[in-house]
């Protein structure tokens, strides 16, 4: 990956270009270049947050990984409305009854990661 950075003089600043490349590999990644792209650019933050100059290939952990961490995120959202919106008519025994709610509709998240995001608005 080395021969990928490269440095650049502009006005006399030195700008140090380096790349970080996400691979997602047909048909195991996606079978249409929607999802190949979606999922190469999934492997391309894995491999930007590892560092500069880096690679990452796709996997289904990886994919899975991101998909339970947006679903966390909307669910965070969801109950940061609710609670602060509406904290004159939400009660600390209703959030343990909410989150029971909401798992049924992110199903494929473990119920203990939704308890714990909705615990952390008590």
């Amino acid at each position: 990956m080395n021969s990928l950075q490269t440095t650049v003089l502009v006005n006399n600043v030195e700008f140090v270009i380096t790349t970080s490349v996400g691979v997602a590999v047909y048909p195991v990644d996606g079978e249409d270049p929607e999802t190949l792209i979606k999922n190469a650019d999934i492997a391309m933050y894995i491999a930007k947050n590892k560092g500069k100059n880096e690679y990452a290939f796709c996997s289904p952990k990886m994919i899975n990984d991101v998909v339970k961490k947006m679903k966390l995120t909307n669910l965070y959202l969801i109950l940061y409305h609710i609670f602060y919106r509406y904290e004159e008519l939400v009660y600390h025994s209703h959030a343990f009854l909410y989150a029971q709610t909401i798992h049924h509709e992110f199903y494929d998240i473990p119920y203990l990661d939704v308890v714990h995001v909705s615990f952390l608005f008590l």
